[in-house]
């Protein structure tokens, strides 16, 4: 066996079912050497998107995602979607092409020191020169993808080697390492939160699946104990549970701010708690303050301290912790109080009936009419406000937007649901600004004729950059407006069904006969003032 074939029977035992790419010749022996296996190659039309696909394979499945590249421009143009995983703790696999091992450091053809450009946003980065050494650094880098906090690892693997013979000893699955403390940390901690009047959970991370989630929602309601979640975390817990609490973001509920400030114990369940999730509370507001508590449960011990030093650290899974934490009274009526908080922010959709196509009604009209499991995607920008504060997410895989604020990301990562989540409706959320960035991947849609509906909110600018220019630079209007092509007209070139809308009658009509079974965009012509809801 080569090292090409070793590798996709590693991937192969390792659960792996797709690989996304964009093909390059330093890695033609790894590619055919997929032809006739169990895993999917898809082929993108830019690198930055295959990689953003990988990272939500990976989301997806709770698995590792793979993203193949060719050395240099290859390499530079993936760097978002490595940047994605590094800060949703995603494990993705990043293998790439490199020249020849007699080549190396001659600075010929697309050659590149992967090591210097990928460390800061990878947890580890392998240039092998040995074939002897190939299988057991995959091995490796994997453990570490998966393991601690998960992330991105990338292996360049020169293009001569390929073909080599290759030991199979660790041609072998890699699995999570449990993390458990010890009995007596969950018996305190069970007082703890026992003894509290007022505590709140504050769930994050990128380790969470659906048994976790409902093992979270027993333990809530023991305690009743209301639990809130990470920027764009919210298919933690389902939105509809009474204690679900809402999420922290750049627009958090008032009164969400109010009840953690408040709670006289925060429990960060998987959670960092870093920007964007922390500067919710507001300019000087910080945890841990007037005799609350924080307790932080975590799987990284490089993690302790690193935000809020004053913490309990519980160094625990976070199954450990809900399959030993012992919950005996339940809080009065707090978790009640704080979900009356969270149902005034989100019971009625208020937009500007004056508006000849709101985003509120577009919200509105989703929020009353799609499958409860459906999924939503999104990139960057304010048009993804209403759907995160309006609809009722309900599982691990129906939020699938950028921790990172990648734009660009929703379109990649609805064509991965829609190749992998087959059985569910996927809508895909994209500004003017943002759809552009990854628009030649429609073609990816067509090819696989993948029935997800791109909805494109087209404001003629760059909206949440014009919002804090005007609030920064109030007499300044630079580099923010943008003309663009009729989208409709564009899908129609690619064979999707494509409609332009200006008004919100015109919407709901085209939304009501929309085939579910197929691709479709609705290209929505918005105002520029309408920037957040009302």
């Amino acid at each position: 066996m080569d090292i090409a074939k070793a590798i996709v029977q590693f991937l192969t035992k390792q659960g792996v079912s797709h690989v996304y790419t964009v093909p390059g010749e330093s890695f033609l022996p790894l590619l055919c050497a997929f032809d006739g296996g169990d895993i999917a190659v898809i082929n993108a039309r830019h690198e930055s998107a295959a990689s953003m696909m990988a990272e939500c394979s990976a989301r997806i499945t709770g698995n590792l995602g793979v993203c193949m590249v060719t050395r240099g421009p290859g390499m530079a143009n993936a760097m978002a979607g490595l940047h994605c995983a590094n800060q949703s703790q995603t494990p993705l696999l990043f293998l790439i092409g490199q020249v020849a091992n007699d080549e190396r450091g001659k600075g010929v053809f697309q050659e590149v020191d992967f090591a210097k450009h990928l460390k800061s946003v990878t947890k580890a980065v392998v240039e092998v020169t040995e074939k002897t050494d190939i299988i057991r650094q995959l091995h490796r880098i994997t453990q570490l993808a998966v393991n601690g906090t998960p992330g991105p690892v990338a292996m360049a693997i020169p293009e001569d080697l390929f073909t080599a013979p290759v030991n199979e000893k660790y041609i072998k699955p890699v699995k999570r390492k449990k993390i458990t403390a010890n009995d007596n940390e969950y018996k305190i901690l069970s007082q703890t939160i026992n003894n509290a009047k007022r505590p709140i959970i504050i769930a994050g991370g990128g380790l969470w699946n659906d048994d976790l989630s409902q093992k979270l929602v027993a333990l809530a309601e023991r305690g009743n104990i209301p639990v809130a979640v990470e920027f764009r975390r919210q298919g933690i817990f389902p939105n509809a549970h009474p204690l679900y609490a809402g999420d922290l973001t750049f627009a958090t509920n008032p009164l969400l701010k109010r009840a953690i400030l408040e709670s006289d114990l925060v429990i960060l369940l998987g959670a960092r708690l870093s920007d964007p999730s922390n500067i919710c509370l507001g300019a000087g507001q910080l945890l841990g303050q007037n005799g609350q508590k924080i307790v932080q449960i975590y799987y990284d011990k490089s993690e302790f301290g690193r935000i809020y030093p004053n913490a309990q650290f519980i160094y625990s899974d976070i199954d450990g912790f809900l399959d030993n934490i012992i919950i005996e009274n339940a809080n009065n009526q707090w978790g009640q109080m704080v979900r009356a908080g969270y149902e005034s922010w989100v019971h009625t959709i208020k937009f500007d009936d004056k508006l000849a196509l709101s985003q509120g009604f577009i919200a509105n009209v989703l929020r009353t009419t799609l499958p409860r499991d459906s999924i939503m995607t999104n990139g960057a920008g304010n048009y993804a406000i209403w759907m995160q504060r309006y609809f009722p997410f309900t599982n691990n895989t129906s939020q699938l937007a950028p921790i990172s604020g990648t734009m660009g990301y929703g379109l990649p990562a609805a064509i991965t649901a829609g190749l992998q989540c087959k059985d569910r409706r996927i809508i895909c959320l994209a500004g003017d600004g943002c759809i552009q960035m990854v628009l030649a991947e429609l073609a990816v849609v067509m090819q696989h004729a993948l029935p997800i509906c791109i909805i494109i909110f087209d404001n003629g600018r760059y909206g949440t950059i014009a919002m804090h220019q005007m609030n920064k630079f109030p007499n300044q209007n630079v580099g923010i407006d943008i003309e663009n092509p009729n989208f409709a007209m564009v899908g129609q070139a690619y064979n999707i069904d494509s409609y332009r809308v200006t008004t919100n009658e015109e919407f709901l009509n085209i939304w009501q006969g929309l085939n579910p079974h197929k691709p479709a965009i609705i290209h929505c012509i918005i105002d520029k003032g309408e920037v957040k809801p009302c």
